[in-house]
């Protein structure tokens, strides 16, 4: 899940960058100190300068925080939600392929049954046993179907979030790159 760890990526970045940047705004107040005592207003001037961008960095900074938390939860929910179907869906799958079995065993079964009954009584309770087995044939069958059309559906809708959020990013950056 390539968003997820995007955004897990962006936000650790993002955290690293606020402690630099609160880390470089000391020094610079204790640069804009030393020069303030030193009666250099000149060199006090461009630290304060630097200091107001550096401001306004951390400002940026805990104002975005905040969202790509938010972001990195919803991408995370939606990724153990992904895992869960997925453990589901094989589930399922194990469901279908043990009815598979089942199914084997009662055509084997029935073949046995064709070579020791001859009897019209046998044939009767013969067909039912066919029936019987086709209606597990075709349960089997229809729990495969839904477990493929499943799995498509889940990497549709993975897929499909991938690009919204990655159509976000992209928007998001360039929205940042105005400011």
């Amino acid at each position: 899940m390539g968003t997820y760890t995007t955004v897990a990526g962006r936000l650790a970045i993002m955290e690293d960058d606020l402690k630099e940047t609160k880390e470089e705004i000391s020094k610079t107040e204790a640069m804009i100190n030393q020069y303030i005592d030193n009666n250099d207003d000149k060199k006090a001037m461009y630290y304060a300068q630097k200091l107001a961008t550096l401001k306004a960095q951390k400002s940026v900074y805990e104002k975005k925080i905040p969202e790509l938390q938010s972001t990195k939860d919803k991408q995370e929910e939606i990724k153990n939600q992904a895992y869960d179907q997925l453990i589901k869906l094989k589930g399922e799958k194990d469901t279908v392929v043990l009815q598979m079995e089942a199914d084997q065993q009662i055509a084997e079964l029935q073949k046995n049954l064709d070579q020791y009954n001859s009897s019209n009584a046998a044939q009767e309770g013969l067909e039912e046993v066919r029936e019987g087995a086709k209606k597990l044939s075709e349960q089997a069958k229809g729990v495969t179907i839904a477990y493929e059309s499943s799995a498509e559906t889940l990497d549709y809708h993975m897929e499909q979030e991938d690009r919204q959020q990655e159509a976000k990013a992209i928007l998001d950056q360039m929205k940042n790159a105005r400011k």
